[in-house]
Formats: structure tokens, C-alpha cells, sequence
């Protein structure tokens, strides 16, 4: 009787070391899918911005992307507002709402074109930064777009804005405004540089159309859409 009770206990210890055996090699199999190589994060930091710079500009040149968003709409300039007043006040609101209108048209217009010039400065973001960045803020990446080509991008990009403000005669209808705006007695010339205005603006709305995909796709699995992405933002 006690040889059986021996044979029982034993066969009880062997199943029982087999049993956490068995679950150190799936801990360490779970494990093994989370270890990610610094290129793989590069790569995924990078398909985040590529995805969040093609949605935005592909929202924001859309008829109305910039219009009838007010996070990025483009208003009348807040310096200004002392021409917004005096014209409203004799009746040419109409104006202002085409200028508005013709402003937020040249955005959406050159938006078209803004993609490509970003898309290229993400390829030559490093691996070192890359890391940093997905450890950072929601908007840590656009940030860092942001700060390594906005002046580049800056450049390249107000030629493609400059012939979109003609095309949609923004300077036209910004001049009508200010010529009947000097000659209101009393009035003190204002005249901002519009074209600059309107390029600041622009870029300004873009990088803002960024950040919230960035967004999304950090705090949102549903819009992880790779796999690669779901590897890199799951850590």
C-alpha cells in the first residue's frame, strides 16, 4: 500500500513540473512576440507619419477641408480685426466672406502638393530618433516632423502657395478690401502680408491634422493598421 502511495506522489510531482515547465515556455513565448529591434520601431514611426501626413492632406485638400474645419479654418487675420469691423460696419460683409472663402480655397488647393515634400523628410528621420519619439507625447512625432522640416517644407512649399493665392485671388480680393478700407476717414492703414499669412496657416493646419492621427493611432488600436504598427504601439 505504501509502494502505491510512493507511485501516486511521484507521478503527481512529475506532472506537476511538467505543468510549470510548460508555463515558463509559454511566458517566455509571450515574451518573445513583444521583443521589437530598433529598426522595427524606426520603421513603425515612420509608416505613423506617412499614414497621419497622406489622411491630412488628403482631408485638408478636400473641397471645404480647410473651410468648414474650424480647427484649421483660415480667418481673417487677427491683427486685422479693426478692417474686419470698419467694413462690416458699411455693409461689406460680403467681401470679407469672399476673401475668407478664396483664403481657405488656396490652402486646400496647395495642400494637394504638400504630401510629397513630407513624406520625404520622414525617410530620413534616424533610428536614435525614432526610438525617442515612441516613447514621447501624443504628438511627439508630428513635433519632430515638425521641428526637422518646417523650413524646408517652408520653402518648397510657398511657390506651390504663392500660385495658389493668385489662382484663387486671394491678393485680389485682399487689396478690394484694404483700397476701400484707407479711404474710411479716421482709419489707420493695416496691411498685413498675406500671402506669408496664408502660407503660415496652411502649414499650421496641416501639422495640426497630423498630430490628431498621430494621436489616434497611439491611444486607438483600431487605427493600427499594419502590423507592424500594432508590434511597435502595443510595447
Amino acid at each position: 500500500m505504501r509502494q502505491y502511495k510512493l507511485i501516486i506522489i511521484y507521478l503527481f510531482s512529475i506532472f506537476s513540473i511538467e505543468a510549470q515547465i510548460e508555463n515558463i515556455i509559454n511566458n517566455l513565448t509571450n515574451q518573445d512576440t513583444h521583443i521589437i529591434s530598433e529598426e522595427e520601431i524606426s520603421n513603425g514611426i515612420k509608416d505613423a507619419l506617412n499614414i497621419g501626413v497622406s489622411k491630412s492632406c488628403e482631408s485638408a485638400s478636400s473641397i471645404d477641408g480647410f473651410l468648414k474645419n474650424e480647427l484649421i479654418k483660415i480667418k481673417f487675420p487677427e491683427e486685422a480685426k479693426k478692417v474686419k469691423k470698419s467694413l462690416k460696419k458699411i455693409g461689406l460683409e460680403n467681401q470679407i466672406n469672399e476673401f475668407i472663402i478664396s483664403m481657405n480655397r488656396a490652402a486646400e488647393d496647395a495642400t494637394k502638393e504638400a504630401s510629397n515634400i513630407l513624406l520625404e523628410a520622414i525617410r530620413t528621420m534616424s533610428i536614435q530618433d525614432a526610438v525617442k519619439i515612441l516613447n514621447g507625447k501624443n504628438n511627439a512625432a508630428t513635433n519632430y516632423l515638425y521641428a526637422e522640416s518646417s523650413e524646408e517644407f517652408k520653402k518648397t512649399f510657398k511657390p506651390i502657395i504663392d500660385k495658389s493665392i493668385s489662382n484663387n485671388q486671394v491678393a485680389k480680393n485682399w487689396n478690394k478690401i484694404i483700397k476701400v478700407y484707407n479711404k474710411i476717414p479716421m482709419t489707420e492703414n493695416i496691411n498685413p502680408d498675406i500671402k506669408n499669412y496664408v502660407l503660415e496657416k496652411t502649414i499650421e493646419g496641416i501639422f495640426t491634422l497630423i498630430a490628431q492621427e498621430e494621436k489616434k493611432i497611439r491611444e486607438n488600436p483600431e487605427n493600427r493598421v499594419t502590423e507592424l504598427l500594432q508590434k511597435v504601439f502595443d510595447i
